[in-house]
């Protein structure tokens, strides 16, 4: 083995560490029925163990203050996450890091309040936007939407497809899921479950407005002004309340 270029090395290390941890991972989906919480030291190569009942509770991919959005992809399990530990999905198990465990996120009474169902011949004139999500003219990732006349697509984080929502003024007349690549219709349904897009809704811009103010005046920066989109990484700032995620499962520490 010490005959191989480090690559090599650190590729083997990496197998043996996967077979180990898969090993570990067994023993954990025979325990009682709970939700069971994994905790890394940090998020390297975490994706690579996710199976089904299995979810990831990511750090952000950016650092805080940068002007770039964090990827949908994380946006998406982090509100897959907490969706499903709000719905007592007593099986799951969470893969998160320590810095992930601490990071403020949605309080849960606000995340309940989003969570809306929705079925044929019912109204639907929600916002996405101001609900975390990011229009474009074509859905592909999570968190995406896009309206185009009467008919809006929006991929909400805990579906693996996205929704095509078909309307007549606001009342809701059709409802698929579809490919985003082709574009295509795969399934129908008489319903759909609305959840928030990302952390960071718009539609509590007030409290961030107030607490942006708080900190001008306590660091005499009356003069300053910030964008509210380099604060994505800091969802708390929309919110009074301050939860983490050990407080959607009663968890003290």
């Amino acid at each position: 083995m010490y005959e191989y270029k480090n690559g090599l090395k650190v590729r083997i290390f990496y197998v043996e560490v996967i077979i180990i941890l898969k090993d570990i991972l067994n023993i954990i989906k025979k325990s009682k029925k709970r939700l069971k919480i994994v905790i890394f030291p940090e998020s390297w190569n975490i994706e690579n163990l996710i199976e089904d009942n299995i979810l990831y509770y990511p750090n952000y991919d950016i650092f805080p203050f940068e002007s770039i959005d964090i990827s949908n992809k994380i946006k998406a399990y982090r509100i897959k996450t907490l969706y499903n530990i709000l719905n007592k999905n007593n099986d799951a198990i969470v893969f998160t890091t320590f810095h992930s465990l601490s990071r403020y996120t949605i309080p849960s009474d606000i995340f309940k309040n989003e969570i809306l169902s929705f079925k044929i011949n019912e109204d639907f004139n929600i916002n996405p936007l101001v609900l975390g999500y990011k229009k474009t003219w074509n859905v592909y990732e999570h968190s995406e939407f896009s309206q185009k006349g009467f008919v809006k697509d929006i991929f909400i984080p805990i579906y693996d497809f996205p929704t095509r929502i078909e309307l007549f003024d606001d009342e809701i007349t059709r409802i698929n899921f579809f490919d985003p690549y082709s574009q295509k219709s795969i399934k129908s349904s008489n319903n759909f479950t609305f959840v928030p897009g990302s952390e960071f809704m718009y539609k509590y811009e007030n409290v961030y407005n107030k607490n942006l103010e708080t900190f001008l005046i306590n660091y005499k920066h009356k003069s300053t002004s910030f964008d509210i989109e380099i604060f994505e990484t800091l969802p708390c700032i929309l919110y009074e309340k301050k939860n983490t995620l050990l407080d959607y499962i009663n968890i003290k520490i």
